[in-house]
């Protein structure tokens, strides 16, 4: 698992894993997402396709393998039978004539790491993982967007150890933004499985689940299938924000949204408010721009009405005149008839 420059844990998946989650499949929720993929780089020393593009594979210690689409600047950088973690997006492939390929095509974007060793995702992990993407990620980003839009202030239910201070640190990174949730902080006892499932049973009201807790030994407890799964099975999204960079568990990898640092999810959640209040500044500054529009066209109206009644009192005045003209020319033409 990688972390983002915002704090995010970002999971890092094999050939077999990723491959075994399209198996049968016409879509994933991989598609055209940025991810990364880990495994052994293999150079097909193919020829040049289309504009600089290259078609490799990428494949595992058990010789699974999938095809890399890469430019020439990125092929250039890699090393044959070197260990790599690449980040791009998937596609089905149409058609290769290489039958031991898989019908996967992976557009590389940019490489990662180059690793000697990185150890691959367990066979267990697999099993979980993949049920949590069958039954697809909870976007909540834009679930806590709609609420703040909806003028509703989202409930997430906290859930920290007994003596953790980590929350000391979620609110002084959240700041007077803090007041736009409702936070709500349970301690339990963060190594057992027991208690935290008994904690759960009995909370139900709120919108957002979140584990926090610091770095640190103690963090196995979130490798354990059964509390995983227990989690997943809740049906409510999930986030968590557990230990420090180099901490790493399965509860973060079936997580809808997960963290390095507890300090990490306070900016996450300050973000969003922060999205919220551009968006309304954006709003209100479309609607004064309208309404001085209207004001401008109101205003520029209401000088032609005056224009033109000036014009019809102008007109009105010289038809009398000529119609007063033409009686005295009348009237002298009368006279000198007499």
């Amino acid at each position: 698992m990688n972390t983002t420059a915002s704090g995010e844990k970002v999971v890092v998946y094999d050939v077999f894993t990723l491959s075994d989650l399209y198996l049968g499949s016409l879509h994933s929720a991989f598609d055209n997402t940025s991810i990364t993929l880990q495994g052994f780089y293999y150079d097909n020393k193919g020829k040049m396709y289309g504009n600089d593009l290259y078609y490799d594979y990428l494949h595992d210690k058990k010789d699974n393998r999938i095809t890399l689409r890469l430019n020439s600047d990125i092929k250039a950088a890699l090393q044959h039978g070197a260990f790599y973690q690449l980040c791009g997006y998937v596609n089905r492939s149409k058609s290769f004539k290489d039958t031991s390929s898989i019908s996967l095509l992976f557009h590389v974007t940019k490489i990662e790491k180059h690793e000697k060793d990185v150890q691959l995702i367990s066979e267990k992990e697999y099993d979980i993982i993949k049920q949590r993407y069958d039954s697809g990620l909870f976007d909540v980003e834009s679930f806590l967007l709609g609420k703040l839009i909806d003028e509703e202030h989202p409930s997430i239910l906290i859930v920290t150890g007994n003596e953790s201070v980590v929350m000391g640190d979620l609110l002084d990174q959240l700041g007077y933004d803090q007041s736009r949730y409702q936070l709500s902080e349970k301690r339990v006892n963060l190594t057992s499985q027991a208690e935290i499932r008994e904690l759960l049973e009995t909370e139900s009201s709120y919108d957002l689940l979140a584990i926090v807790r610091g770095g640190g030994s103690g963090l196995g407890i979130f490798n354990e299938l059964e509390l995983c799964r227990f989690i997943i099975e809740k049906g409510v999204p999930f986030i968590t924000a557990i230990g420090h960079e180099s901490d790493r568990t399965l509860l973060e990898k079936v997580a809808d949204k997960s963290f390095a640092t507890p300090t990490s999810l306070g900016a996450f959640l300050k973000n969003i408010v922060r999205t919220h209040e551009d968006r309304n500044d954006e709003i209100y500054e479309r609607e004064r721009a309208i309404e001085v529009l209207e004001q401008n066209m109101t205003a520029k109206v209401e000088g032609l009405e005056q224009l033109l009644r000036k014009d019809k009192k102008e007109m009105n005045l010289w038809r009398l005149a000529a119609i007063l003209l033409a009686f005295l020319v009348m009237y002298m033409f009368y006279f000198v008839l007499l």
